[in-house]
Parts: structure tokens; sequence; C-alpha cells
């Protein structure tokens, strides 16, 4: 069985998100990936991001989740 591959520059990984939306273990918001998470979150700025949805294709950082809430809830 054949695996697909994660790309670790987000540039990249983001792009492939985009063009395939729903695409498994690429968060659509930064490209990042379980091998390439966000760092400098929490409150000492020492953890990670994780995954929001079972699909994994949102990431926890606060600005993706921001994001994907959409341009009203953006301003809050």
């Amino acid at each position: 069985m054949s695996e697909r591959l994660i790309p670790l520059d987000r540039h990249e990984a983001l792009e492939l998100a985009r063009k395939h939306p729903g695409y498994r273990g690429i968060c659509a918001q930064c490209g990042c990936s379980t091998l390439n998470a966000c760092t400098g979150l929490g409150f000492l700025g020492d953890e990670n991001c994780g995954w929001e949805n079972r699909e994994q294709t949102l990431c926890t950082n606060p600005d993706c989740l921001k994001k994907a809430a959409g341009p009203e809830k953006m301003r809050a």
C-alpha cells in the first residue's frame, strides 16, 4: 500500500492542501503538519499545535482557528 507523502516545506504543503481540499495531515490555513507543527504556542510559548478536527485539516494554532471561523469572527 502506498502512503501519501506530506512535504516538509510549509508553502508546498499549503499549496497541496489548497489544490486538494480535505487533504488529511496538512492544516488548510497555515500548511503545518504533524512533522512540521506550529511552535511557540501556549502560555509559556513552549507548546506545538495539534489537530482541532478528526480529519486533520485544521490545527489548534489560534491564528488558524480565527481564519477558519471566517471574516466575521476575525474582528472579535
